[in-house]
């Protein structure tokens, strides 16, 4: 079978706990929640065993899209806690999330409610039909969206609600749903090292990165559960 990119091995551990790590040092984190496909969870739960991540309270169950894992997310929330203020959306393949890129969206988010992570556009774009190059698209005026993203729980878990109710489909992210009901997003100009891992070979770049330092934390001592005696 293929393994799936967020158990590729990086650095002596599965590239999923590196965000993780994150996550957990971060003090501005309370509580992190999974969302996974069931038939990962025996092998998640193996993997997490191992570490020592306090703040992994609870798993939902991952959809057949993207906004339907997040919506199963946010109702779980609801349903469990009194009390949420701001909810961060990460995907596990952005292994290079630091504590100061979590800092910088929450203070963001504190004033404008909805923050997403974006970097500008280096390369030319261009728009195609029929296999035609139409038009060159401006730099300056494109960015590409990432993860973390960071919003009002209470009001996105509206919108979300609003898009079930109407069976509104979204084939990209949570800011272009907010964007579909006249919510206008921010964005957070980011470092261009949350890049996506997505192939097998994207392990190099993205090794060569965290030994240059890239990462706020000690990635070097991970929080490993101690055995018992």
């Amino acid at each position: 079978n293929k393994q799936k990119k967020q158990f590729f091995e990086i650095n002596g551990n599965p590239s999923f706990i590196y965000p993780l790590q994150a996550l957990q040092e971060s003090k501005y984190i309370n509580e992190i929640i999974l969302v996974i496909n069931q038939d990962d969870r025996n092998e998640i739960l193996s993997i997490l065993d191992k570490y020592d991540f306090s703040k992994v309270t609870a798993f939902t169950k991952g959809g057949k899209t993207r906004q339907e894992s997040v919506f199963n997310a946010l109702i779980y929330i609801s349903e469990n806690y009194v009390k949420c203020d701001y909810v961060f959306i990460h995907d596990a393949a952005r292994v290079l999330l630091t504590k100061q890129v979590i800092h910088d969206l929450l203070k963001e988010a504190k004033n404008k409610k909805f923050v997403v992570c974006a970097t500008q556009e280096n390369d030319s774009i261009v728009k195609v039909e029929n296999d035609n190059i139409t038009e060159y698209l401006p730099r300056r005026d494109i960015y590409r969206i990432l993860t973390p993203q960071c919003f009002d729980f209470e009001k996105l878990f509206e919108i979300h609600k609003k898009a079930k109710t109407e069976n509104f489909q979204c084939q990209n992210d949570d800011a272009s749903i907010l964007l579909n009901y006249g919510v206008q997003p921010y964005f957070l100009v980011a470092d261009s090292s949350l890049i996506k891992l997505t192939y097998s070979k994207d392990v190099h770049i993205i090794e060569k990165l965290i030994e240059g330092g890239i990462l706020d934390y000690d990635y070097k001592n991970l929080k490993i559960k101690k055995k018992k005696r």
